[in-house]
Parts: C-alpha cells; structure tokens; sequence
C-alpha cells in the first residue's frame, strides 16, 4: 500500500503551531510559524520582496493566498503584508527581544 499525501505530513503538520493574529485595522488573520527548510529560504533571499512572498506564502494560513494573490496583496496593501510577515517571523524566532523592539519603535516613528 502506498503512503497517502496525509501520512507523509502528519508529523510536520503537529509540529508548526498556528495562532489567530489580529491587525491593526481589527481583522484577524490565522498564521503558521516557519520551521526549518522554509526559514533557511527566506534567509536566502537577496530581496525583502522575496523573503514576504515566502513569508506569506508559507506562514498565512487563513485566508489562504496564491503567488500572484499574494504578489497583488503586497502591491496594494504593503503596510498589512508586512504586518503579517514581521508577526510570522517573530512566532517563527525569527526576532530577538532587541530586533523586536527597535522594529516596534521604528514603526511608531
């Protein structure tokens, strides 16, 4: 008998955990944190552009976009994309309690 699609991903699905993030704009958004091979992507991105695209890509859970959906999205609504990608990344440890309040007080600024 061959493997089903699920029996290959059980394992790696219980291990991303997954929480509801609410917006500054009050809608909520539910993201996954990034683990190993995707966080290593992201790092090896030359461009911000592309580490949000795979940020996005990986880490938005719902509502679920496409590549071109989530191109659109930055396009138009840039301040919201880099919400939700600087949340994915700090639920991913992807920040360090420094970076994360030099990020909060730029953004105040």
């Amino acid at each position: 008998m061959y493997a089903t699609k699920d029996d290959l991903l059980s394992g790696c699905l219980a291990e991303m955990p997954v929480k509801d993030f609410t917006l500054s704009n009050g809608q909520t958004v539910k993201i996954r944190a990034l683990k190993g091979s995707t966080r290593t992507v992201m790092a090896d991105h030359q461009s911000t552009s592309d580490k949000i695209q795979t940020g996005l890509a990986e880490g938005l859970v719902e509502p679920r976009l496409l590549p071109k959906e989530i191109r659109k999205f930055i396009d138009y609504n840039a301040d919201i994309a880099l919400e939700i990608f600087h949340e994915i990344a700090q639920f991913s440890g992807e920040y360090s309690t420094a970076e994360k309040t030099e990020k909060e007080t730029a953004e105040k600024n």
